[in-house]
């Protein structure tokens, strides 16, 4: 979720014209007398929706209030997407998906084999757990492509510096490496040579450990020291709540030809079993993202928030978060049906805290997305649809056109200035059509969720 703090950053990268643009995937989970974001702002967890209040010089999570539990809608039956003759045919309309609000947890173990539990699942396991789950063909489709890809991709050596505080466990810092290792490896081939990667993993416990390494790669201490303050909220829940998070991290860029820098938080008390898998392969992708599109804008605002005009967008927020949803929910999973459960916990999140929670038709569809295509969501009520919306997408490209058309079409951003001359050139298709062909898909895999 996109705080007022994260926005800020934002803000304060626009005012002074330098590329920095940090992207978060993970939000911490509110929790009666937690610190949260912005007043005003409301969690729905489990059966009980919190409120973000003042109190004192401090945002805090109130006790919350209970939640009446909604029956689920049926999911309308969607108007049949145009399709090329080798793109997947669509299935009859989803039953609704019952997301129960479970994150699942990962590990592998002494044999080097991923295994998950979460939710119906108590026991680790490598199984897909979900014998006999109807997933859509345009959705095994895009895992399809993902894996494939995985299995052909040529590596090549990347420069990756890792940095982890004394009081992060040796288990996370195990598991850290693996998932990073693993993640950069899907898209090295395809990162230009002599792109750096400083990863920084630190706890509640590493202040100083942190500002150090933060001023090892800023090159300045001041710097660092403002760098720390922004993000010290999330590191600091850690000390008052201990495990109720799985953490999160993001990916910042400097700036063409600069280092990148993962930033990631975890609680001292975590082991390798409580970190957010897929928020590594959702930042991964945003190392691949910067790398190759470095002379093209990512945010285009004018003024200052929140009344700043947002100018011509180059690169739709949708694909950057998004497809990073995608392929961070599908390139260390094994299974279609763990990959889908991923996505459909994404969208439901979303849905829950969100405002829209159904799509009524495909011309509504075409709508939102073009509108997901902003960096500013907020003002127009949709939130973090950029993400859940998004994900959608760019899996829907993904399984047309294949994940080399998804590589290539970063790089013809990088080439051609933007989204729309990008999609001409890749797969000669205009934004809009795109949309067009998408929407279909799109409509029906977010109604199918239920929130």
């Amino acid at each position: 979720m996109k705080n007022l703090s994260r926005l800020v950053i934002s803000t304060t990268v626009i005012a002074l014209c330098v590329s920095v643009l940090p992207i978060l995937n993970a939000a911490p989970t509110a929790r009666a007398g937690a610190i949260c974001p912005k007043k005003g702002s409301v969690q729905v967890v489990g059966s009980k929706k919190f409120t973000c209040k003042a109190v004192g010089k401090k945002l805090l999570w109130d006790k919350g209030v209970a939640v009446p539990k909604k029956v689920p809608t049926p999911a309308p039956t969607p108007t049949p997407s145009p399709s090329s003759t080798s793109a997947p045919t669509e299935s009859a309309p989803q039953v609704a998906i019952d997301t129960k609000w479970y994150a699942w947890n990962f590990r592998y173990n002494s044999a080097g084999t991923l295994e998950r539990k979460g939710g119906p699942v108590t026991n680790w396991s490598s199984d897909s757990n979900r014998p006999g789950q109807t997933i859509d063909p345009i959705r095994e489709k895009a895992f399809e492509e993902i894996q494939r890809y995985s299995k052909t991709a040529t590596s090549k050596p990347g420069v990756v510096n890792f940095a982890f505080g004394p009081n992060v466990d040796s288990g996370v810092e195990a598991a850290y490496r693996k998932y990073f290792n693993s993640s950069i490896k899907f898209f090295e081939s395809r990162i230009p040579t002599g792109t750096v990667l400083n990863v920084i993993v630190t706890s509640e416990k590493d202040d100083e450990f942190t500002k150090t390494s933060l001023a090892k790669f800023l090159g300045n201490q001041s710097q660092a020291n403002d760098f720390f303050k922004r993000y010290e909220p999330e590191i600091r829940q850690f000390s008052s709540l201990g495990k109720q998070w799985s953490g999160g991290g993001s990916v910042s860029n400097y700036g063409p030809g600069q280092p990148l820098l993962y930033f990631g938080y975890v609680c001292s008390c975590f082991n390798s079993e409580d970190i957010l898998m897929p928020n590594v392969s959702h930042e991964i992708t945003h190392y691949f993202q910067f790398a190759t599109t470095p002379s093209v804008r990512k945010q285009n605002f004018v003024g200052n928030y929140p009344d700043w005009v947002e100018g011509k967008v180059y690169i739709p927020n949708s694909i950057m978060e998004g497809s990073a949803n995608t392929l961070g929910a599908a390139i260390l999973v094994q299974h279609v049906g763990w990959y889908s459960d991923m996505m459909d916990w994404n969208l439901g999140r979303y849905k829950n805290n969100g405002k829209i929670k159904t799509i009524a038709s495909t011309e509504e569809a075409v709508a939102l997305m073009k509108a997901t295509k902003s960096w500013n969501l907020e003002p127009l009520g949709l939130g973090e649809l950029n993400y859940s919306l998004g994900q959608l997408i760019w899996e829907y490209y993904i399984a047309n056109y294949g994940m080399e058309s998804y590589l290539t079409l970063f790089d013809n951003i990088e080439k051609y200035g933007d989204i729309e001359m990008a999609l001409q050139k890749t797969e000669n298709i205009s934004e809009s059509d795109f949309y067009q062909k998408a929407a279909p898909y799109v409509m029906k895999a977010f109604n199918a969720v239920t929130s």
